[in-house]
């Protein structure tokens, strides 16, 4: 657990050197995102580019917005 964990909805997709995420979450201030985000030109397996995702996720919980 993360604070992303089971608070952000979301699908995964992977293709020829991309990795994307799409859904959405609510920050800990109770505001709904929604976002994308996608890894181009991967290299390898797509690990290293969920794990940025998984980052980007628990950023966005975290945003304190109004």
């Amino acid at each position: 657990g993360t604070l992303a964990h089971r608070e952000v909805f979301a699908k995964t997709g992977t293709i020829g050197g991309v990795s994307s995420l799409s859904g959405y979450t609510t920050t800990v201030s109770g505001r709904r995102l929604a976002f994308s985000i996608m890894v181009n030109n991967m290299t390898g397996n797509a690990d290293a580019a969920r794990e940025v995702q998984d980052s980007a996720c628990v950023a966005m919980r975290r945003l304190q917005v109004d």
